[in-house]
């Protein structure tokens, strides 16, 4: 869990330049846009994660390609473990 939260600011930097450059998030949804949005999407179903990462550009594209979810959770990790995307 620690090191896929490390990992996950730089992921999602990494999609925000993809949907910048125009790869993702177009007026129509390609392949990678359904494969890549509902699983950021999904992170939404974790009460403290969801807040760092609806603002940015792949966070609008997940709830555009997924605009529901079926549920939530309260956290998924200890607050410590969250101050990399804190940082970002």
């Amino acid at each position: 869990m620690r090191e896929a939260l490390g990992q996950l600011p730089a992921r999602l930097d990494h999609v925000d330049g993809l949907i910048e450059a125009g790869v993702l998030g177009g007026e129509r949804a390609t392949a990678a846009d359904v494969q890549i949005a509902p699983q950021i999407r999904a992170l939404s179903f974790f009460d403290d994660l969801w807040p760092l990462i609806e603002p940015r550009a792949a966070g609008r594209l997940a709830q555009r390609c997924a605009p529901t979810t079926p549920g939530a959770c309260r956290r998924c990790s200890e607050p410590s473990r969250l101050a990399p995307l804190r940082a970002g």
